[in-house]
C-alpha cells in the first residue's frame, strides 16, 4: 500500500503482511490505525506511542499463546521477564516457543525507544516515527 495520505489516514494496518492482519487483536490493528492518522498529519511522537502501544497488544496475546496464562502486567520489562523465564524452561515445557531473540529485541525496543519516549521532553521526528511504524 505505501505511504501515501490517503492510506494513512483510512488504511495504515493494509501496510501489515497479509499473514500477519488475521491473527492480530482489533486492539492491536486499532492502534496501527492511530499510528497511521499521526504519520499522515506529521504527529511523529503520537505515531510512535501508538506503534508501541500496538506492540504491547501483541506482546501480551503472545505471552498468553506461548505460556497458556492470562495476565497483565504492569510494564514492558515485567513481559521480557516472563519471555525470559518461559524461554529457559521451554525444552521442560515441550515448546520450542520463546525464542531467545523475543525478549531480546523487546528489551533493546524498550531501552531504546518505548522508554524515552514517554519522557515528555523527548519526541520522534519523521525518520524516527517512520522507523517505529
Amino acid at each position: 500500500m505505501g505511504f501515501d495520505i490517503s492510506s494513512l489516514l483510512h488504511t495504515a494496518d493494509q501496510n501489515l503482511h497479509s499473514s500477519v492482519l488475521p491473527v492480530l487483536a482489533l486492539a492491536a490493528v486499532d492502534e496501527i490505525k492511530s499510528a497511521g492518522r499521526c504519520f499522515a498529519l506529521e504527529n511523529y511522537t503520537a505515531c510512535g506511542f501508538h506503534t508501541l502501544r500496538a506492540l504491547e497488544v501483541v506482546m501480551a496475546d503472545y505471552y498468553k499463546l506461548v505460556s497458556g496464562k492470562e495476565k497483565e502486567f504492569r510494564s514492558w520489562y515485567d513481559y521480557i521477564e516472563e519471555f525470559t523465564k518461559l524461554e529457559k524452561s521451554r525444552t521442560r515445557r515441550g515448546s520450542k516457543f520463546p525464542s531467545p531473540k523475543v525478549a531480546a529485541m523487546l528489551d533493546r525496543m524498550r531501552q531504546l525507544d518505548r522508554n524515552p519516549l514517554m519522557h515528555p521532553r523527548d519526541s520522534l521526528d519523521e525518520m524516527a516515527a517512520d522507523t517505529l511504524f
